[in-house]
This record gives C-alpha cells, sequence and structure tokens, in this order.
C-alpha cells in the first residue's frame, strides 16, 4: 500500500470519528492534558546579595505550573537594581537536564543548573528560559523567570491630579458644603448667597448626581449637616435644630436647642449646648432637656470636632462613636479622640494627634512588608486636615488602634503638595469596582499597576481569571480655607495596592 492510500484511509477515518463526536449524546468535552510532574519546578528563589537588596534571598517567587511562569508576585522596591548577575536556587524532582538560557553582555549565555548550581544568571535583559528535562528524557517543559519591580510605590496613598471634580451643584457661589451619607446613599448639600441645593448620589464612583433645590431655614450653619438612621439634621444661626426625612429637601423645626451636632449614633442625633455655665450633653430625641441633661466630661470639645466614626469593640457592650480634634470650651484646641458608649463620652487619646479642627476623620488600610517581603494589612484610622489656631493644616496623622494612640503617617500617607491645606472636609469612603469591564466614571483615571497581592491575605486559585475587583477610594468633599473660603472640590484617592489586579 502505497502512502497516498495510507493518508487518504487515516483522513477518511479522522474525518468518521468528528462527525462521530458532533453527532453523539453524550455532549460532556473531554480535555487532554499533558503530566508535567516529572518536570514541576518545586520552588524557586534568588542567592543573598546584600549590594542589590537586604533579604533578597527571602523574596517569595510563585510557580505558576499551569502556565510555566515564575515571578516575584510581591514586586521589589522602586529604583531595585538588577544591573548584575544573580546566583538562583531552584528545587525539582530528579531530571536529566536543567537549562537556564539568558541574555548576557556578549550575546546567548546559558548555565548548566545541575553541574553548576553556584554560577550566576544575567536577569537584566528580560526573562530568563528555564529548560527542565525529565529523568527519562520523555518529557521537557521550558518555564519563564521574570524578575519583577514596581514602577511606583505599592503603599503609597495616591491623589491623582486627574481625579478630581468640582462639587455637583449648579450654584456658583458656593458659601458653604456638606456631604453625608444616609441611607445607602450620598448627599451633598451645597449653599449659596440666595439658594441652596442638595445632589444626591447612589454610587460615588458613577458620579451621577441628581440635584434638587433644598429650602433650607434661615441662616442655616451647612457645616452642621448631620444624619442619623432616621433623618437629616441641621442647625440655624440661632441654634435651633432642624430635621428633614425627605433627603434635605424641606426642612421642619424640631424645637430644640443644640449649638453644635457631634453625630448620629443609631436613631439618636448627639449634641451639645451651653446651658448656664455648663456644656450639657444632649441626644434627640430621647433627651433634649439641657436642664436636666449631664455636663459633658471636662476636656470635651464643644465645636470643631471631625465627622464621627461608629465601631464595635469586646470591651462595650454597646457600639462606639469617635471623633478627633475640636474646640474646648476654653477655648483651646485638642488633637484627642473623644468615644461615646451608649452613655457618656470618654478620652480614649493616650498618644492624641496634632491640636485642630475640622480634621476628616477616614478609616482605611495600611500596608507594612517586613524584612523578610511579607505584607501585613492593618484597619487604620487616617486624621487628615484641619485648623490651627495660625494655618491649615494637610498632615496625615495615623491610628493603628481606633485612636488610642496618633503617629504622624508615613510620607507615603501624605497629601501631595497640589492639595492645599484645608479644614471641614467631608471624608466618605466609596467603593469601585476596577477592571476592563468597569462601568465607571472614573475608570480610565486609575492608577495603574502590576498585579499583587498581600502575602498575608487570603488567596487561593481562581477558577475563572479575575477581570474585576473592588477597590474603597477616599473621597474629600469640599474643605475650606483658613480664610474661610469654602473651595469648589472633590478629590479622590486610594492606596495603589488596592487598585493593582488580584494575583491568580
Amino acid at each position: 500500500m502505497n502512502s497516498r492510500n495510507i493518508l487518504n484511509i487515516l483522513l477518511a477515518t479522522l474525518i468518521a470519528l468528528s462527525v462521530w463526536s458532533c453527532n453523539s449524546d453524550d455532549t460532556e468535552e473531554v480535555y487532554i492534558s499533558a503530566d508535567y510532574s516529572n518536570v514541576s519546578v518545586l520552588s524557586f528563589s534568588l542567592g543573598k546579595d546584600d549590594s542589590i537588596l537586604q533579604y533578597l534571598d527571602t523574596v517569595f517567587f510563585s510557580v505558576d505550573l499551569d502556565n510555566a511562569r515564575i515571578f516575584n508576585a510581591d514586586s521589589l522596591p522602586v529604583g531595585t537594581k538588577i544591573n548584575k548577575k544573580l546566583t538562583v536556587n531552584i528545587s525539582l524532582p530528579s531530571v536529566s537536564k536543567a537549562m537556564l538560557y539568558f541574555n548576557g553582555t556578549e550575546g546567548r549565555d546559558s548555565v548548566d543548573y545541575l553541574t553548576s548550581s553556584t554560577d550566576s544568571v544575567d536577569f537584566t535583559n528580560g526573562p530568563v528560559l528555564l529548560r527542565v528535562v525529565s529523568l527519562d528524557a520523555t518529557t521537557a517543559r521550558d518555564y519563564s523567570i521574570q524578575i519583577n519591580i514596581h514602577k511606583m510605590n505599592p503603599d503609597s496613598l495616591e491623589w491623582s491630579r486627574a481625579a478630581r471634580r468640582d462639587l455637583p451643584t449648579n450654584i456658583v457661589d458656593i458659601r458653604a458644603t456638606k456631604t453625608v451619607e444616609w441611607q445607602s446613599k450620598y448627599y451633598c448639600l451645597t449653599a449659596g448667597a440666595s439658594s441652596a441645593e442638595m445632589a444626591v448620589a447612589a454610587n460615588l464612583a458613577d458620579d451621577e448626581w441628581t440635584v434638587n433645590e433644598s429650602h433650607l431655614p434661615d441662616n442655616a450653619r451647612v457645616e452642621t449637616l448631620a444624619a442619623t438612621t432616621e433623618a437629616l439634621y441641621i442647625l440655624d444661626s440661632d441654634n435651633t435644630l432642624y430635621r428633614s426625612v425627605d433627603g434635605g429637601i424641606m426642612w421642619v423645626s424640631t424645637g430644640v436647642s443644640m449649638s453644635h451636632i457631634y453625630g448620629g449614633y443609631g436613631d439618636q442625633l448627639l449634641g451639645t449646648v451651653k446651658y448656664g455655665a455648663t456644656y450639657v450633653q444632649l441626644s434627640y430625641p430621647d433627651a433634649v432637656d439641657a436642664s436636666v441633661a449631664p455636663a459633658l466630661p471636662a476636656g470635651c470639645p464643644v465645636s470643631g470636632t471631625s465627622n464621627t466614626l461608629l465601631y464595635t469593640t469586646e470591651w462595650s457592650e454597646y457600639p462606639m462613636l469617635m471623633m478627633n480634634g475640636g474646640r474646648m470650651a476654653d477655648g483651646s484646641l485638642t488633637g484627642a479622640s473623644w468615644a461615646y458608649d451608649g452613655k457618656q463620652w470618654a478620652n480614649i487619646s493616650i498618644d492624641p494627634a496634632l491640636a485642630r479642627e475640622g480634621v476628616s476623620l477616614i478609616p482605611y488600610f495600611a500596608f507594612k512588608t517586613s524584612a523578610y517581603w511579607v505584607v501585613n494589612s492593618y484597619s487604620v484610622l487616617l486624621a487628615v486636615g484641619g485648623s490651627t489656631l495660625s494655618s491649615n493644616r494637610n498632615t496625615v496623622y495615623i491610628s493603628y488602634d481606633k485612636g488610642v494612640h496618633w503617629a504622624v503617617a508615613m510620607e507615603s500617607l501624605q497629601l501631595p503638595d497640589y492639595i492645599p491645606g484645608f479644614a471641614d472636609a467631608s471624608a466618605l469612603i466609596g467603593t469601585s469596582v476596577l477592571g476592563s469591564r468597569s462601568s465607571s466614571a472614573w475608570t480610565s483615571l486609575e492608577p495603574k499597576g502590576t498585579m499583587i497581592v498581600p502575602q498575608s491575605l487570603p488567596a487561593g486559585r481562581a477558577s475563572q481569571l479575575i477581570t474585576q475587583w473592588e477597590c474603597p477610594y477616599i473621597y474629600l468633599f469640599g474643605g475650606v480655607t483658613f480664610e474661610g473660603q469654602t473651595m469648589n472640590q472633590v478629590w479622590r484617592g486610594a492606596i495603589n495596592r488596592l487598585t493593582f489586579r488580584p494575583l491568580q
């Protein structure tokens, strides 16, 4: 039988098998995959070289057996110079060959790892190829080895100049503004000389606001806008408390007098007013009789406090409401944090922040990389902006223990020079869905980065390619200059690491 007949028979057989498979009732797809277990790279690391980076030998490298890739998921610091040959440590099963191929200074070069494991390898000119051949020489596989170096500081709080907006309002001569979250929506109140508007958005990332006229009471103090679970509240210049249940369109007097609003605690609004010579603690609607109200503790601020944050703790039966900074009854400023446990206020700070008023308090994240390249994530509080007695400050303070200890945050978390000092900015957290299919109005303005995930966070192999992931962004609405001028701006920022696509 000649070769042409043999080919015809094989072709006919393949066609018949194809027709049979297409008409088969069994719709289960069968995949045949190669077995590379006898040429699998078990682990990989670089040799010690302190002239390049301290603890270089402890940098963790991921071995992607599915795609034959070896790389450091947590990239090396910005500016790391891989400008010389490096030794490598490779763990393998019993194999007959393990060759490293790379572009050296004099062209293509190679190292036989089995016979010369201490020879150095040049990573200067891109990925290195590792070819592994099984002990019986029946299976071979090529691996690409890549050393990743960050192009930006992953732990830096990024405030892009492009990621800036004007306040969502039609008012040109903005005299005051305040933004709060209420019943899962965001409300931005702006007021001019003769009118006021309330803008409402369901998602800060979409940047889609519905703007309506707000019928504020005469001489409303816009900066006092606050929310409970039930309503929005605001004070006027006579200390009368007003209430709105329709999202800040119409306002009704409660008949209660408060000089300062701290914030909402469930359905209660916490505030204070001076009764006689003493500032007392009020809670609307349950406890508003100033004549029998308990006095505020000594040193508790009576104005200029930050926004409040609600959290739970193992030391208290009830949720804690916390604030930072403010002006005390004697006119001096404080940098301490005060917390309310459902009954009374208490100073919880051992190491206070800078004494100032109008601070923006932000619950966020910070990351620390240990000497052995393990990335740890921490829930932190950031105290941003505020005014001292002489100027506005944009120094960022950080607390790892909910306001008990404060310290100046690391340089990577400080505000950039192009964001001027401010006070009384409204700080909110909004989650964006990042990725190729994101519909966010801010999508094109995301910081760019490489794939990375903190090693301290749970991770596993995903069944599908990750094309979308959530990132919490900080939004700063408005603010005032030291001279009292309202700043028509919305800034958005995030830790770079949170914008990177998670590693699979």
